[in-house]
């Protein structure tokens, strides 16, 4: 019985999507929180400060539910807290 995890010839897995964390919304959701330092907005998102900065620099593999419960917690859909990013750049 053949490996069902392992890719049949000419078969590419999906590489996950690299998304920017825009600061505009973050800036938004500060102002909307009254919140006023970054530290209080990864901790409210229950992210690490390493994971928040990659996010906002765009460094950091997430995959689209991560990125979608990031946004909802934030109370933005997916489009207005993320812009996805060029794997070239």
């Amino acid at each position: 019985m053949p490996d069902t995890l392992t890719l049949s010839p000419g078969i590419t897995s999906e590489p996950r999507a690299v998304y920017h964390l825009k600061r505009s919304a973050v800036d938004q959701y500060k102002t909307r929180k009254g919140v006023t330092s970054d530290e209080e907005v990864w901790t409210a998102l229950g992210l690490s400060r390493a994971t928040f900065y990659r996010l906002l620099r765009g460094a950091h593999d997430i995959c689209d539910c991560r990125a979608r419960s990031i946004a909802r917690r934030m109370g933005y859909p997916l489009n207005a807290a993320f812009e996805r990013a060029n794997r070239d750049a």
